[in-house]
C-alpha cells in the first residue's frame, strides 16, 4: 500500500521461490493478477477471495525454456504468454477456468524468434508481440495468426504499453529506444530524443522514438492519460524512472 513502510503481503509461484520473476500484470477489473518467471511458469491470484494465501490459484508451465511476459485478454479468463519454448510455441493462450490437462487452447506456431513481450487492444481485438531480434508482430487474437510484422528494434523488445484509447502502443528495447506505434494498421510514428521538447502525436504523423538511456537499454514502459496528455514512463537498467509527455489527438 501507498505510503506504507513494508508489504502487506508476499506471494511466490511456487515455494520456496526460486526464479526471477520477469513480468507481474493486474487484470482488467484489478479483481486478480499474475506473474510469469524464468523458469517459465505463469501463475494467477485473487485479490478479493479472502484468502491469505500466498500460493496461486492457477499455475501452468507455460514456457519450458523461460516465461517473459504475459496479458490477460477481455475478461481476464483467457490469457496470452510469451517466451522460448521447443516447436515454436513461443506465443500460447490459456483458458484459466479449464483443467490442466487442456488449460492451453491455442499457440501460434509462425514465430520462429524467441517472444519477450506481450500486450493486448481489446478495441482491435490485437495481440502486438516482440520478439528477441527487434521485431514487432500484430496477431489478431481470434485466429491467433500473425496479421503483419515490422522490425524497427535493433535488440530484444523487452516491453509493450497501449494507451488508454488504445490507437498507439509503445516498444522498448534493449537497444535504448522506445517506439510510437499505430495500432491499426500497424504503422511506426513520429521520433525525437528524451531531451527535445514535447511533441504532437496525431493521425497526421508519420513517425516516435525516445530515445532513453541510450547504450542501457529500456526495461519495461507504462502510459497513463494525464489532463489530455500521454504520460509516457520507461525504466532504464541504469535503475532511472524517465517521464515523456506525449500530446495526440485521437
Amino acid at each position: 500500500q501507498l505510503m506504507m513502510p513494508k508489504e502487506l503481503s508476499t506471494f511466490a509461484i511456487t515455494s520456496p521461490a526460486v526464479a526471477p520473476i520477469t513480468r507481474v500484470r493486474f487484470s482488467p477489473t484489478g479483481m486478480k493478477f499474475g506473474a510469469v518467471d524464468r523458469a517459465g511458469n505463469m501463475a494467477l491470484w485473487n485479490l478479493t477471495s479472502g484468502e491469505n494465501s500466498a500460493l496461486p490459484f492457477y499455475k501452468v508451465l507455460a514456457h519450458s525454456k523461460g516465461a517473459s511476459d504475459f496479458a490477460f485478454l477481455n475478461s481476464g479468463t483467457f490469457l496470452a504468454t510469451c517466451g522460448t519454448t521447443p516447436n515454436r510455441r513461443n506465443l500460447c493462450m490459456w483458458d484459466s477456468l479449464l483443467p490442466a490437462s487442456s488449460t492451453m487452447v491455442g499457440f501460434c506456431g509462425e514465430l520462429d524468434s524467441p517472444v519477450t513481450s506481450v500486450a493486448y487492444s481489446p478495441r482491435y481485438q490485437l495481440l502486438v508481440a516482440g520478439d528477441s531480434q527487434g521485431a514487432i508482430h500484430a496477431l489478431d487474437v481470434r485466429k491467433f495468426s500473425v496479421m503483419q510484422t515490422i522490425k524497427e528494434h535493433t535488440s530484444e523488445v523487452t516491453a509493450i504499453s497501449f494507451e488508454p484509447h488504445n490507437e498507439f502502443f509503445f516498444s522498448t528495447s534493449a537497444d535504448g529506444t522506445t517506439k510510437a506505434w499505430r495500432a491499426q494498421p500497424l504503422v511506426l510514428q513520429h521520433s525525437w530524443s528524451i531531451a527535445a521538447p514535447e511533441r504532437s502525436l496525431s493521425r497526421s504523423v508519420t513517425s516516435v522514438v525516445f530515445r532513453d538511456m541510450a547504450g542501457n537499454g529500456v526495461n519495461d514502459i507504462q502510459v497513463i492519460e494525464k489532463d489530455g496528455r500521454l504520460a509516457v514512463f520507461t525504466a532504464g537498467h541504469d535503475g532511472k524512472l524517465v517521464e515523456n509527455v506525449v500530446h495526440y489527438a485521437i
